[in-house]
């Protein structure tokens, strides 16, 4: 009878396997039976109830927005160089940015940083041997106002020449001014 008594548990137990593969369940009276039953019926631990719930979070809202503002500004300058304000057409006009605009040489006129309308020169951060004079329109002759860059060029005649045709007529520059 004992052989009998392990070929029948043998044959059970292959039986609870089968069933137990196949995702069913069997229902027996025996402690370690109900046991082996309920840890197989019991989910997995969630991810986000480990141990690291008590460390705090690696970025909060107001680092990841100034982050991606740094972000952006590095992205520009190193796609559009530091002089990403200047268009490449020559006759655009643009707004020429006033912490720049104290950096560049005045060219013409001679000596005169309050004229409205002057030629300047500056150059490429990434071409620094090759000049860029701009023509100038200020606003007022406050060092403070607003300015802009008319035209553009390699060639400081050209620049000049356009600035002093500018200046022939600067009573239409007032007439902006006026509006």
């Amino acid at each position: 009878m004992n052989e009998e008594g392990r070929a029948s548990g043998s044959k059970e137990k292959g039986a609870v396997q089968a069933v137990l593969e196949k995702g069913g369940t069997i229902e027996a009276s025996g402690d370690r039976e109900n046991e082996a039953e309920e840890e197989l019926q019991t989910p997995p631990p969630s991810p986000s109830n480990g141990r690291n719930n008590h460390r705090p979070s690696l970025f909060s809202l107001a680092q990841v927005s100034s982050k991606l503002g740094e972000l952006w500004s590095t992205a520009r300058e190193s796609i559009f160089g530091e002089d990403y304000w200047i268009p490449s057409d020559a006759n655009e006009i643009t707004l020429f940015p006033l912490e720049l605009l104290r950096a560049h040489k005045v060219v013409f006129p001679a000596n005169d940083h309050r004229s409205l309308l002057r030629v300047v020169q500056g150059s490429f951060k990434n071409k620094p041997a090759e000049p860029l004079h701009h023509v100038v329109f200020s606003l007022t002759d406050s060092p403070s106002s607003p300015a802009y860059s008319l035209f553009r060029s390699n060639a400081v005649e050209d620049a000049v020449d356009l600035c002093r045709r500018c200046l022939e007529c600067h009573i239409l520059f007032r007439l902006i001014e006026a509006e």
